[in-house]
């Protein structure tokens, strides 16, 4: 198979000079059915309405055969063909999905030229609607109730990657545990600052963590199942390229939502 033909299929990984398939679209095609089929029937059985809506996350579980010898919480950037957040042109078909809110976290001294490019590029920046210095975080959010208003706020939260380490202990556990640690986007270039939210927004993380158990979200069922597929495919990919030892450290992959089973996919 041509270099060309294996750019085309996403699918086909070339190892050792040679094209092997690591996950079957058609079985991945058919558990996303069945996971959005399965969502539905326990919408459907609800009597609850949801004021945000009966849409639920899809993840992708990826079990290792070795725990990672360095965890780290920082999120690493796993690049998917759409957007898991409404973020203008790049999904505007997809108007049922949630739109960012974004917390920037940033030091305290770039607190005002940070804001004053959410007005000067409004249109670009639209979706970070609080810029917190670090010592306000600290100082503002020292209680748990304060962390705890603060992470129920926004959506998304963003840090300058120069202050991430700073942020483990500021933000506290609660952040770790509903996965939603700060993204690091650079700020050493000021204008470069709008198009970094921007690529931030275009893409989904993982972390790697103590266990030998990784989770990556891949959009939800408010997207197409089509969308779906080739995201979790672009994950299986870009974020197995992220492990330590790749495929070889591989045990397995599950597609679920955060109320089903794993449905296995490799």
């Amino acid at each position: 198979m041509t270099n060309t033909e294996t750019m085309k299929n996403p699918k086909l990984i070339p190892i050792n000079g040679k094209v092997h398939k690591k996950v079957d679209s058609d079985l991945l095609g058919k558990a996303v059915a069945a996971l959005v089929t399965h969502h539905q029937k326990k919408v459907d059985e609800s009597e609850k309405l949801s004021l945000m809506g009966n849409d639920t996350i899809v993840q992708v579980q990826i079990g290792l055969e070795l725990a990672p010898v360095r965890p780290s919480p920082k999120p690493i950037r796993v690049m998917i063909p759409h957007p898991i957040f409404q973020v203008g042109q790049e999904n505007s078909d997809d108007d049922s999905l949630e739109e960012p809110e974004i917390c920037l976290i940033v030091k305290e001294e770039s607190k005002l030229w940070v804001q004053d490019m959410i007005r000067t590029h409004s249109e670009h920046m639209k979706h970070v609607k609080k810029v917190l210095g670090l010592e306000s975080l600290r100082k503002k959010h020292a209680q748990f109730s304060q962390r705890r208003e603060l992470l129920s706020k926004y959506n998304v939260f963003m840090a300058d990657d120069r202050i991430l380490p700073m942020l483990t202990k500021a933000l506290g556990k609660e952040f770790f545990k509903a996965k939603k640690l700060p993204i690091p986007v650079r700020l050493t270039r000021k204008e470069a600052l709008p198009f970094a939210i921007r690529n931030a927004l275009n893409a989904t993380y993982m972390s790697l963590s103590e266990g030998t158990c990784i989770t990556v979200k891949a959009g939800s069922t408010a997207m197409s199942s089509s969308k779906l597929v080739q995201n979790i495919e672009a994950i299986t990919e870009n974020a197995v390229a992220n492990l330590p030892r790749k495929w070889a450290n591989i045990r397995s992959i599950s597609i679920k939502t955060p109320n089903s089973v794993a449905l296995p996919v490799y």
